[in-house]
């Protein structure tokens, strides 16, 4: 059985964003109003945080990661996370990213959001995984749960990428299989069915079990209208990246195959 790692890697995006978010203010001058911050605060807050993650983790080896500014999943779903675009960063943001990568290992690697980079590193067993994005729940290893670490298996991260797949994620702009809602999507996923469509003189859909559990998934886009072509690329929009799953070397993303 592997250990638990020492290292707690963070999802540094976050933990910026929050802690900058959380100290801006609105100063009034006269009949205007304008915005404000203190880097020095969004500091304070910061490592009021970090120190509750370190307590929970029982550790001091810390890992960020961040997010480079190019994100491949736009190659595969143009639309991903476009309904974000035009959005800002909290004031003093880029100075407290500056701030802990002086302070702390970090990790940006090219073309990957922060949420990849935790799950490369995590899926190797190289660090403790915390972030509060739920699509971390896909990555099999150690994570940061509530006050404690806990740790995902492979059949249960590989369960939760097919779950995304279906329900979608609003937030990132990725719609899942019209009509599966999260109760669907976990009734297929105790037990995997496949739709046949109308022939032989039928007028309805046949629904029969399966055990090819991505046919299944195939059939229910095939039933809403759509593809399997469109399955494939909400499963792979949806899919955090693991260990292999990206060339470091050619700085290049494998995409999730069925």
């Amino acid at each position: 059985m592997t250990s638990v790692p020492s290292t707690l890697g963070l999802d540094g995006d976050i933990l910026v964003f929050q802690a900058c978010a959380a100290v801006e203010k609105e100063i009034p001058v006269g009949d205007f109003r304008y915005l404000g911050s203190s880097f020095e605060d969004a500091r304070g807050v910061f490592y009021e945080n970090l120190h509750d993650l370190m307590e929970q983790a029982n550790t001091e080896d810390l890992l960020f990661t961040f997010s480079d500014k190019q994100n491949w999943r736009r190659n595969v779903f143009p639309d991903y996370k476009a309904n974000r675009r035009g959005s800002r960063k909290p004031l003093c943001y880029q100075d407290l990213v500056d701030y802990v990568s002086s302070k702390w290992p970090t990790v940006t690697l090219r073309g990957l959001e922060a949420d990849d980079v935790l799950g490369i590193y995590g899926s190797r067993r190289e660090i403790i995984i915390w972030s509060i994005d739920k699509d971390l729940k896909q990555i099999p290893g150690y994570h940061l749960g509530q006050d404690e670490v806990i740790e995902i298996t492979k059949e249960e991260g590989d369960r939760f990428h097919l779950y995304q797949t279906l329900v979608g994620d609003p937030t990132d702009g990725y719609a899942g299989c019209p009509g599966v809602g999260p109760k669907g999507a976990n009734e297929f996923l105790d037990s995997p069915y496949e739709w046949s469509p109308p022939e032989d003189g039928r007028k309805q859909w046949r629904r029969e079990g399966t055990e090819d559990t991505w046919r299944g998934i195939e059939s229910l886009f095939e039933k809403a209208g759509l593809t399997s072509s469109d399955a494939l690329v909400q499963a792979r929009v949806s899919r955090i990246l693991r260990d292999g799953e990206y060339d470091m070397d050619k700085q290049k993303v494998r995409l999730w195959k069925p």
